[in-house]
């Protein structure tokens, strides 16, 4: 299980990264990638992703088909975040393995997806590609590719097992059951501050998908989603003009959180109070996921605290200390898909 609030479990196909932005500095993910190259049993997967003597990855990534299955064999229902770790879009994931961990998604119906990257525009090149060449000499689109591994998959299993994961597959007519965009996969991306909202949104937003989110953490600037385009225009024939939709309007869900760790960046309180009425005014899910190392206005204004220009102040009291509390109120709203509201209660 996991300690990520908005999730149940985490599922790290690939590991490695390279750095993206400046959400990237303080990862949580380098931490933990050290801890791990220095324990024999998890060596192989984390050792020399790590710069040497720095605190950033390296750029090598690996993906690790030995860990493809995992969720055929999950019982339970569960909301699983895909590569906690590392990065599913990053460059040098090859989409024959994305191919790959779509099938295994698609054969899970059962457990929700979430898929997190800071590089949308890869997923959108991946999502939309629409014809492929195929080693039998004709043209196939990415659904196609994702069916026919989910078959292999299949075939690959003995016994009770591969008679439920076919059931899964095909309906009675022998026709795949999947729908594309998959109903139980959300896609997301991050988005620290506005240089990232506007850089990374309108790619999420061609993305098909279920569910689109944001994950505003860790939140290192003020976020106008308002001030965000989508691409597309609306026509209203009642008026003279096309309206430009902005993309919290093609948005279903945003986690929001401050930064934590011992070089952790404190959270300006306006900055996640704007997003959760941003939120509130669009109809949009909102779940707030900490204030990290910093608690906002807490204690004495000493010369210990982390002062803004415009009176307000913070103190580094760790992330337990600080809470989850936004003006004395949890946020946990999840968004609605499949006609279906997932909650916070798994957890």
């Amino acid at each position: 299980m996991s300690n990520i609030e908005w999730t149940d479990e985490t599922w790290n196909v690939t590991t490695g990264c390279t750095r993206a932005s400046a959400g990237c500095d303080n990862c949580y993910a380098v931490a933990m990638t050290k801890r791990l190259a220095n324990i024999e049993s998890t060596k192989e997967k984390y050792g020399g992703l790590v710069n040497e003597g720095k605190d950033h990855f390296n750029g090598a990534v690996r993906v690790h088909a030995d860990e493809l299955e995992k969720p055929l064999h999950w019982r339970k229902p569960r909301k699983v975040f895909v590569n906690s770790m590392s990065d599913l879009f990053h460059p040098e994931v090859p989409f024959d393995f994305i191919d790959k961990v779509f099938a295994v998604m698609a054969l899970t119906p059962e457990h929700t997806y979430q898929v997190l990257t800071k590089r949308p525009e890869r997923m959108a090149e991946y999502l939309n590609m629409k014809w492929l060449p195929c080693k039998r000499g004709y043209e196939s689109n990415r659904f196609n590719r994702v069916c026919e591994s989910a078959t292999w998959i299949v075939v690959d299993h003995d016994g009770k097992k591969a008679g439920n994961l076919i059931d899964n597959l095909f309906n009675d007519e022998g026709e795949y059951k999947f729908n594309w965009p998959l109903s139980n996969v959300w896609l997301g991306t991050s988005v620290e501050n506005q240089e990232a909202a506007n850089e990374r949104i309108p790619h999420l937003l061609k993305c098909p998908a279920a569910v689109r989110f944001l994950s505003c953490e860790p939140l290192i600037g003020a976020v106008d989603l308002n001030a965000v385009y989508s691409g597309i225009r609306e026509h209203n024939p009642k008026k003279r003009y096309d309206r430009d939709v902005k993309a919290i309007e093609e948005i279903d869900w945003v986690i929001a959180g401050g930064e934590s760790g011992h070089n952790a960046r404190p959270m300006h309180p306006h900055w996640v109070r704007s997003l959760r009425d941003q939120c509130e005014t669009a109809g949009v899910p909102f779940f707030f996921k900490q204030w990290g190392a910093f608690k906002p206005n807490h204690g004495h204004k000493n010369r210990w605290a982390h002062k803004w220009s415009d009176g307000n102040y913070a103190h580094k009291v760790g992330k337990k200390n600080a809470g989850r509390l936004l003006d004395g109120q949890e946020h946990n709203e999840f968004p609605t898909t499949k006609g279906v509201t997932v909650d916070a209660e798994s957890k």
